[in-house]
């Protein structure tokens, strides 16, 4: 989940993980399986109405740091396989949805739209996708977009379409990859285990 909102800013992702192992190695005290509260010093020190943070207090630990959210065991390198398989599976799948309903918003935008949000885009998701879409420039064709959208939006359109596209085909490139790792490890992940 964090690697989708952060993994391409390998910084932060560093950085949170080592706070994660910081929390870790401090002893943070578990409230449950999935929960750790954060030691003092790393709190956020500003009131929460100014700061805007509603949890300073709790962090959320993944799976595989706990273990398992079931059972506090390891999984073997076969299972491991599949579960990396499934977590680029399904980051394909999100981003390939998020630029078609960013490319809906973007054909809906010179017509008429209506109040549906599902079968009309999302302007928030069509936002993120051009900054996706553009990197560090992408406040920057936001910017233009706002102040001229009549000649921005069909440049935008084509490169949505283009990037929708290439997802389609590297998709449809890893299936055969995907169909692989599965077939491998599927049978090997179900041996015995030791919990």
């Amino acid at each position: 989940m964090v690697s989708s909102l952060i993994g391409n800013y390998p910084d932060l992702m560093n950085e949170f993980l080592q706070f994660l192992k910081n929390c870790e190695s401090l002893g943070a005290l578990e409230v449950t399986p999935g929960y750790r509260i954060i030691p003092e010093e790393n709190r956020n020190t500003k009131k929460r109405h100014e700061s805007q943070v509603l949890n300073d207090e709790v962090i959320s630990v993944s799976s595989k740091l706990r273990g398992n959210s079931f059972k506090h065991r390891r999984i073997n390198k076969y299972e491991n396989n599949l579960f990396e398989c499934e977590d680029e599976q399904f980051e394909v799948d999100m981003l390939l949805e998020w630029f078609k309903s960013a490319e809906t918003y973007a054909r809906n935008l010179g017509g008429v739209t209506c109040e549906n949000e599902e079968k009309n885009g999302s302007a928030i998701i069509f936002e993120r996708c051009i900054e996706r879409l553009y990197g560090d420039q992408g406040v920057e064709v936001l910017d233009i977009f706002h102040n001229d959208p009549m000649h921005a939006l069909p440049i935008l359109r084509t490169h949505l379409q283009q990037k929708k596209a290439e997802l389609t085909e590297n998709r449809e490139c890893q299936k055969s990859r995907w169909i692989e790792v599965y077939t491998r490890n599927h049978h090997k992940s179900l041996g015995i285990r030791r919990c």
